[in-house]
This record gives structure tokens, C-alpha cells and sequence, in this order.
């Protein structure tokens, strides 16, 4: 999943006058990548297998 994907769907699947949030974290030789929001939510099962994907 990349970036551009995350951030679409935090807009796409928000309420009315909710918000998105990006935080971008330098955590040594790699970064941590957070994207929070006020939407609908994900069901766990389904972040789960979306993180096992993208994880490189």
C-alpha cells in the first residue's frame, strides 16, 4: 500500500468536515509513517494484512 493510497482513503472514507493527519518520524535508518483520521475505521483483520503486505 503506498502513501498516495493511504492518504486518498483517510480523505475518501472521512465524515463531513473531518480531518487527516500525516506524521512522518525519522526513527534511524528507516521512518515511521502514520496517517490518522476521523473516518469510518478499518476492521483489524484487514490492517493487518495490509501492514504484512507493504512491510519491505
Amino acid at each position: 500500500m503506498d502513501v498516495n493510497n493511504l492518504k486518498d482513503n483517510a480523505i475518501k472514507y472521512n465524515h463531513p468536515g473531518g480531518s487527516v493527519a500525516i506524521f512522518i518520524k525519522n526513527e534511524g535508518t528507516q521512518i515511521a509513517l502514520t496517517v490518522s483520521d476521523t473516518g469510518i475505521g478499518t476492521p483489524r483483520s484487514t490492517k493487518a494484512a495490509s501492514l504484512s503486505a507493504s512491510t519491505v
